[in-house]
């Protein structure tokens, strides 16, 4: 059986692989879509614009207002967990709006995850973290605080025990055998851009274009 210093040793040796990782890097920029886009009924060229300005490790910086050119690569397909569709793309020009230049992405092996943006609830944030906390004291609390909470503010057309029921299973990992939703973007929705450079190990961390 380890000891008490080999765990220590293996917990730090995992915080610092899991830091230095892609989700730690500077390389997730937030965008405006200026094309509609359905996994269902998919197209193969949508742009969209820059949010706010994004400077990447390597100095490279995409200003605020940049239009980005995107060619659709690949379009998973909805999984079992919840696992919604995304596309990845690659980046084929951009316009710097400074110096009203049109400029084409050197790197050919440049791709990014295109995903949406969802402004974080406060709120929601606070009741998951709070019932994770509970339920490692009270077994079963996170199911009956979640179907208190359906049973309060009932679903329209849908009575309260009915409204706690599906609040308690949406919330368990039951709902987790459903599938993913298919992937629709509408013209002014955000969306996160996770560049990554398809040639470089995951375990490495992305600079920048």
């Amino acid at each position: 059986m380890m000891d008490f210093k080999c765990i220590k040793f293996f917990i730090i040796a995992a915080l610092c692989i899991f830091i230095n990782t892609p989700a730690f890097a500077n390389n997730t920029v937030l965008v405006k879509s200026l094309s509609n886009f359905s996994s269902m009924h998919p197209r193969y060229h949508i742009s969209v614009i820059v949010v706010k300005e994004h400077k990447f490790k390597s100095g490279f910086v995409l200003e605020k207002d940049t239009v980005l050119n995107l060619k659709v690569e690949k379009i998973t397909e909805p999984k079992r967990g919840k696992r919604n569709v995304y596309i990845v793309v690659h980046p084929t020009t951009f316009n710097v709006p400074s110096k009203n230049q049109k400029r084409k992405f050197q790197n050919r092996h440049l791709m990014a995850k295109v995903t949406p943006y969802k402004k974080l609830n406060k709120t929601q944030a606070a009741e998951k973290g709070a019932v994770s906390a509970t339920g490692i004291i009270i077994p079963g609390f996170s199911q009956a605080f979640y179907f208190c909470k359906g049973f309060i503010n009932p679903e329209k057309n849908k009575t309260r025990l009915a409204s706690g029921g599906i609040s308690t299973y949406e919330n368990s990992p039951l709902s987790y055998i459903e599938k993913g939703s298919e992937l629709k973007i509408n013209k002014g929705d955000y969306l996160k851009l996770k560049f990554y450079d398809e040639t470089t190990p995951k375990w490495k961390i992305f600079k920048g274009l």
